[in-house]
């Protein structure tokens, strides 16, 4: 029980100290709780290089707002907490997660891609067109000089 309270204050004290924009308490508070982290956050995400970058996003958004956080009663369960709604945001922006299957994202690409294709070869006809007929217009001696240049 005792050591118990030891862990708390301590937690509670480097959580004060890293706010204060210690950077030793921050690098503690990181050290402490990776490890920690990375085995809850398993329940949540399969993927170590995944998880691993959740945790590390979670980090940096606490250290850049660290002047705006409140106390907390247990540093862990914050970090728990953050970490899961961290696992959430990237699963939701990560387009292969959402893709039934890898082939349906690859096979968006490549429509994506034709169809750029497509537009941009459109785009240089027209502009081939609006350009020969702007050279038809020029008397006869501008069309030999732009011929010459070109």
């Amino acid at each position: 029980m005792k050591r118990s309270l030891q862990n708390n204050t301590d937690e509670t004290t480097l959580w004060i100290s890293f706010k204060k924009g210690d950077v030793r308490a921050f690098e503690q508070l990181y050290n402490r709780y990776f490890e920690v982290l990375a085995n809850y956050g398993y329940r949540y995400c399969t993927d170590k290089q995944q998880l691993e970058d959740a945790i590390q996003d979670v980090f940096v958004d606490v250290w850049r707002r660290r002047q705006h956080l409140a106390d907390v009663d247990s540093v862990k369960f914050y970090l728990f907490r953050a970490l899961r709604h961290q696992v959430i945001r990237n699963t939701r922006h990560d387009p292969l997660e959402t893709s039934e299957d890898i082939n349906d994202f690859l096979d968006l690409l490549v429509a994506f891609s034709s169809e750029q294709q497509s537009i941009e070869q459109e785009t240089r006809i027209s502009q081939t067109q609006a350009v020969a007929k702007a050279i038809a217009q020029l008397s006869q001696r501008q069309q030999e000089a732009i011929n010459l240049r070109f």
